[in-house]
């Protein structure tokens, strides 16, 4: 059983022991790559049927992906006669392959009869759009150029993620839900299959920058509080969150700063090993010193490195360290991405007087719990908002989390499964009181300390 923490004790105690998790019962065979969910099957071949049925297919984007479409559902057989492409840049690219390109929703197309297949990575799916113009057939198609699919025409359990997975946002990679997939194991009894989309995993309070409006609020640790997680604490936790699930569709990897931990290659490389994890994402700055053994383990097809542009804030120093680190990930041929990031103004984590009615219209209402679960130190927990708040001592209400099993505790997987389960179906969490993101936005990266957040690790 897990052991109950005293209210507001020290979230960076490490009085835990934490080792390999003992289960007291196996992990089940988990599904192999080439094993087809069955309601799913077929998933290709319908569309490419509706494809072949329509008058006309517009693919919505002429980049990249649209172009990768454009080839795909041309060597299916689909009539080339039968695409236009809808870009904003219509009037500098005019065709591709001799397919016209035309500005979004222009075109006199039978409603009916036409079908749109949305092609744009960074652009959401806006399914509202289509309807509003009249459309009747459209799709999310990004998911037809995965390998699994093509063929098959199958959706699987777990994916292999590939280069084209790293460049681009497919619908397993961004789902809105915590979803329960039923399924039956061996035994021939049936339960619940937990597959979750996204998963921030926080291996430190470190980092090299002091933004003003940090979501994470690194300013405000006091210095003893910021630290490295413990590296046998982290492995323990990697088991424990790996066991529990069937599959994690993207591990986000996160400070802090992740590279300013020492044993950042072996938190990545024991990642790497977990069957059922798909693509690794590593979140940083860009401003501290990779080394020649982080570089060597990120050389993998399931690793993206994402680091943030923070235009105008950095000094000169910086700058330099980040143009260094983008040219030496080149040279290593390291999948990374140079993004520039939008903030918004960080809550006060101050608590509101609410009510239980309204903290279930708050979780209601959230995307967090659904879109970013975490693990920081041996704790997991719906959102990482709540995280965060437990970390800097702001509340830490015990009904609001899951602790992790360390070496003197043992678990079954199956035990640890219906907790996770049972906290993600909790009607609301006490934390929603401290949690109150606003519509305002603010520099990102500034640098600096808000006495906004004063209050905030005392």
């Amino acid at each position: 059983m897990f052991r109950k923490m005293p209210c507001r004790q020290n979230p960076f105690s490490h009085n835990r022991k934490a080792s390999k998790m003992d289960y007291a019962d196996e992990m089940h065979d988990q599904a192999k790559p080439n094993q087809a969910k069955p309601s799913q099957a077929n998933f290709s071949n319908a569309i490419l049927e509706k494809a072949r049925n329509s008058s006309y297919i517009i693919l919505r984007g002429a980049s990249g992906a649209g172009r990768q479409m454009l080839d795909y559902l041309l060597s299916e057989g689909v009539a080339k006669e039968k695409f236009i492409f809808w870009d904003k840049k219509a009037n500098s690219i005019q065709n591709v392959s001799g397919v016209p390109v035309l500005p979004p929703f222009s075109g006199n197309f039978p409603l009916q009869d036409t079908l749109i297949l949305h092609c744009i990575k960074i652009l959401p799916y806006g399914a509202e759009d289509y309807v509003k113009h009249g459309y009747k057939e459209h799709m999310n198609a990004l998911t037809l150029l995965c390998p699994y699919y093509i063929g098959s025409g199958e959706r699987m359990l777990i994916c292999q993620p590939g280069p084209f997975c790293a460049k681009i946002r497919c619908p397993r990679q961004t789902g809105q839900e915590f979803c329960y997939v039923p399924y039956r194991v061996n035994t021939g009894t049936s339960r619940e299959t937990v597959v979750t989309d996204k998963l921030d995993f926080g291996i430190n309070t470190l980092c090299t920058l002091k933004c003003r409006h940090c979501s994470h609020y690194i300013n405000h640790y006091p210095p003893e509080n910021r630290v490295n997680f413990p590296l046998a604490r982290i492995i323990a936790d990697i088991e424990c969150v790996c066991a529990a699930h069937d599959f994690i569709r993207c591990v986000w990897l996160m400070g802090g700063e992740p590279f300013l931990h020492p044993d950042f290659s072996h938190i990545l490389a024991h990642f790497l090993t977990q069957p059922n994890v798909g693509m690794l994402r590593i979140v940083s700055n860009g401003i501290c010193r990779i080394s020649e053994e982080n570089m060597a383990v990120m050389q993998n097809e399931r690793v993206l490195l994402h680091i943030s542009r923070y235009a105008g804030v950095l000094n000169e120093k910086q700058e330099a360290l980040l143009t260094r680190n983008l040219r030496y990930l080149a040279e290593h041929g390291i999948t990374h991405k140079l993004y520039h990031p939008t903030w918004q103004l960080a809550p006060t984590l101050r608590k509101r007087d609410c009510s239980i009615a309204e903290l279930e219209d708050i979780k209601a209402s959230c995307s967090k719990h659904i879109d970013c679960h975490a693990v920081f130190n041996g704790v997991y927990s719906a959102c990482t908002p709540i995280s965060i708040i437990a970390l800097h001592g702001v509340a830490d209400y015990i009904e609001d989390k899951v602790l992790l099993p360390g070496d003197t505790e043992k678990l079954s997987r199956e035990a640890l499964r219906d907790r996770i389960v049972a906290h993600h179906r909790r009607p609301y969490y006490q934390s929603c009181a401290h949690c109150d993101f606003g519509d305002e936005f603010v520099l990102p990266g500034e640098q600096g300390v808000d006495s906004r957040y004063a209050h905030i690790g005392k």
